[in-house]
């Protein structure tokens, strides 16, 4: 899953210097990054999002669905896999947003000392900021969630150049 991860920042930093001109703030989905940490809670995900599916003036709404791992250190040592589903909310102009996101997260627990995977499920929230510029596709999220607490998320909009 890193070699995944590292893959993905590499390719969206290639992309990045190696465009020029502006960029539609409109965009048709995005690929994303995230990481989140309590330090007893640690995650790293890769997630897709849809175009925005509703838009008046400067809100949007889109929906998101990603997957990656997990690692926790409660009463024992826990690692896993995690998939989740979001509705994304976002406002504001100029490239500065205010993000607020909610959903499910389902989780498959693999633990050293039981070989049969359990799996729960809990609220996914996050509430943050977005900075995405017309000058490059790429865009960041960092804010507060549910369950890592602090989130950041580095991401590439599939945008139209307007220039």
């Amino acid at each position: 899953m890193k070699q995944v991860l590292v893959v993905i920042f590499i390719s969206m930093s290639a992309a990045l210097f190696g465009q020029s001109g502006k960029f539609s703030p409109r965009d048709y989905g995005t690929i994303s990054v995230h990481g989140g940490s309590i330090l007893i809670v640690n995650t790293a995900s890769i997630a897709l999002a849809s175009p925005d599916f509703l838009t008046i003036e400067n809100h949007h709404l889109r929906v998101n669905a990603g997957g990656g791992v997990f690692s926790a250190i409660l009463f024992e040592r826990e690692r896993g896999r995690q998939f989740n589903g979001t509705l994304e909310y976002y406002t504001g102009k100029n490239g500065n947003h205010f993000e607020f996101d909610m959903g499910v997260v389902f989780v498959e627990q693999l633990n050293s000392n039981d070989p049969s995977p359990s799996f729960t499920s809990s609220p996914r929230i996050f509430i943050g900021y977005r900075y995405e510029s017309t000058d490059t596709p790429i865009y960041f999220k960092g804010g507060l969630g549910f369950v890592e607490l602090l989130q950041i998320s580095f991401g590439y909009r599939f945008a139209r150049k307007t220039s």
